[in-house]
């Protein structure tokens, strides 16, 4: 994913155009893609994650904020409590058609 336009984070400027997989914070991520300052791609892979490098038990151990943060950046309104938040991720984890479901 790369910058629309010029940002000046964290003592860096980063140039429109630049690639900044995998140098910027999840928060700041959904935050630029939310208001179209990064093209292509999803926020999550910007930040340098795959479906298969964050597990659901990875997910399950991160804070309320950063799975909200993290379910939001996926297009999903976070639920409120924990359990519905893990539900969230791993159905996003399961790609359509993959349900042991009938």
């Amino acid at each position: 994913m790369k910058l629309t336009e010029p940002l000046n984070y964290n003592g860096r400027l980063y140039e429109k155009g630049e690639i900044v997989t995998g140098h910027l914070p999840m928060e700041l991520i959904a935050e630029l893609h939310k208001n179209g300052k990064i093209e292509g791609g999803e926020p999550f892979e910007a930040a340098g994650l795959t479906r298969e490098e964050l597990t659901t038990d990875d997910f399950d151990k991160l804070s309320a904020d950063e799975q909200k943060v993290l379910l939001e950046s996926l297009g999903l309104v976070a639920a409120t409590n924990k359990e519905g938040r893990s539900e969230q991720y791993t159905a996003w984890l399961t790609p359509a058609g993959d349900s042991d479901e009938l």
